[in-house]
């Protein structure tokens, strides 16, 4: 495989992960007798974007996410390399499910 086919690889999982993650931001995070607030949306699909960023620059310095992978052991990576722990607070406020899809995650 190519060193292109790779990067064309790469971008498509981080693709379908970013798809996955915010899916479940906007059907599933918020209680549906709450009103979603726009704003709110908008900053937690940052953070989630930033999140992703981090965490596949984790596995690039370390060749691999641990294989069993969950919300606990994600936030405890995001804590080692995202500079702003508020937010961290902030998403871990709402339920997350991670888990380990081939060389990226869900």
């Amino acid at each position: 495989m190519g060193v292109n086919n790779r990067l064309k690889h790469k971008i498509i999982i981080f693709l379908v992960d970013l798809f996955i993650i915010l899916s479940l931001v906007f059907f599933s995070c918020r209680p549906s007798s709450q009103e979603i607030d726009p704003k709110e949306v908008s900053e937690l699909e940052e953070y989630l974007l930033d999140f992703s960023k981090k965490i596949e620059g984790h596995r690039l310095q370390t060749g691999s996410l641990p294989p069993d992978l969950d919300a606990k052991k994600f936030f405890s990576i995001l804590e080692k390399y995202y500079p702003e722990q508020r937010i961290l607070k902030i998403v871990k406020k709402y339920p997350v499910r991670v888990s380990r899809e081939g060389e990226s995650y869900i």
